[in-house]
């Protein structure tokens, strides 16, 4: 049940939202300025554009790599077999291992400009932080944006060294979204600025309609962090969750993706 400054706002948007409305398939979508932008996904898989890269540190040899990168699962879609990269097992194994992964850099070449100019020069290694939380620690199981900030507090992975470790990591996390949300693209140069004006507005497939108006903008960072969850990209599409090596090193990429949950 929506609140009476919902309905305001519902009201307000009405014009664009009947206009989205209107034959939406099943879904969520989101919709900036009365246009659909994309179904549920707000940070999505860009190839090496939101790949990461991690070292992976201990006993590996050549020989455990092939193993990991041979790890996969079968489905059948309409009598087609299909093989789909088995992340689970895959980074179950490097734990059996006693293996760890330590955050190195961005694949891509626009990643850690945009970064910066998101949430300052530490932003890569809170990204760095939500993707081994999602896969390294959660095995690629359901991971929030909550257990995201959870665990860079506990950890404090950018180095902060003060109190108030939630507050930080959560402000961080929250406009990432929020930039993403806007117009941020990691594969593209972006200038820092917002693209939306007005407000927001989140369609679900059965009409109902969340609105936020962009002077409530701490509001709608708290809904996105609420509400989106850590996703993997199709790995085998994307060049990600597979080991290489480096002259003596041992390297694996990991694919950043975000998604919305609106039914939590």
């Amino acid at each position: 049940m929506m609140d009476k400054k919902e309905i305001m706002w519902r009201e307000e948007w009405m014009e664009g939202v009947e206009e989205v409305v209107e034959g939406v398939p099943d879904g969520v979508y989101l919709c900036r300025e009365g246009k659909v932008v994309e179904e549920a996904t707000v940070v999505k898989g860009s190839g090496e554009h939101t790949n990461f890269v991690f070292e992976v540190v201990g006993e590996m040899d050549d020989e455990k790599m092939g193993r990991f990168n041979g790890m996969f699962h079968e489905t059948e879609v309409k009598g087609e077999r299909r093989r789909h990269v088995a992340t689970g097992r895959r980074m179950g194994y490097l734990r059996e291992l006693g293996c760890d992964i330590r955050y190195v850099g961005e694949a891509g070449p626009n990643a850690r400009a945009n970064l910066i100019k998101c949430g300052g020069l530490e932003m890569p290694l809170i990204i760095g932080g939500m993707l081994k939380k999602f896969y390294y620690e959660n095995l690629g199981g359901f991971t929030s944006m909550e257990d995201c900030v959870d665990y860079l507090a506990e950890r404090d992975v950018a180095g902060y060294g003060f109190d108030g470790l939630r507050d930080a990591y959560y402000g961080k996390v929250a406009n990432f979204l929020l930039c993403s949300f806007t117009g941020m693209k990691l594969g593209t140069p972006w200038n820092g600025r917002q693209e939306v004006n007005g407000g927001y507005i989140v369609v679900k497939n059965n009409g109902d309609v969340v609105a936020f108006h962009s002077t409530i903008a701490d509001e709608f960072k708290d809904f996105l962090v609420r509400k989106m969850r850590m996703e993997g990209p199709s790995h085998q599409r994307h060049g990600d969750m597979v080991i290489y090596r480096e002259g003596d090193r041992y390297l694996l990429k990991l694919g950043l993706q975000a998604r919305f949950v609106l039914h939590q």
